[in-house]
């Protein structure tokens, strides 16, 4: 099943996009990893802590569901997890923006202000 989950995982995202876009991008940083007694199990970097969190809500859960019981012709449950990044592995293939960095970037205050004025966090810096 897992198999299948991950044939049809690019037609989910993008049905996800249609209906809430900016879920896309969240959903985009997991992988799905399992599937054991109907219930899927996308796993996200640690780093990626706010994307897990936001698609944790019932109704951004709801409607992963819900698209991939349409994708898929059957009931599926959803479960979202962080996990550890291993000592030394980059996770997702992706290396994280280092501590400093981030913080360097938090400092500017056209920065400060997005991340008041939208209630964010910066999770990744991108050059």
């Amino acid at each position: 099943m897992l198999a299948r989950v991950r044939g049809v995982w690019q037609e989910v995202l993008d049905r996800v996009a249609v209906v809430r876009p900016i879920l896309k991008s969240c959903l985009i940083e997991g992988t799905p990893v399992s599937f054991e007694e109907g219930v899927l199990r996308i796993e996200f970097p640690e780093e990626r802590a706010y994307h897990c969190d936001s698609l944790d809500h019932a109704g951004n859960k709801g409607l992963v569901k819900r698209v991939l019981c349409e994708r898929l012709g059957h009931e599926v449950n959803v479960r979202f997890a962080l996990v550890p990044k291993a000592a030394g592995a980059e996770a997702a293939g992706r290396p994280a923006a280092p501590r400093k960095e981030i913080q360097n970037i938090k400092k500017n205050p056209l920065i400060q202000s997005a991340l008041e004025m939208f209630k964010a966090q910066v999770v990744d810096v991108k050059r």
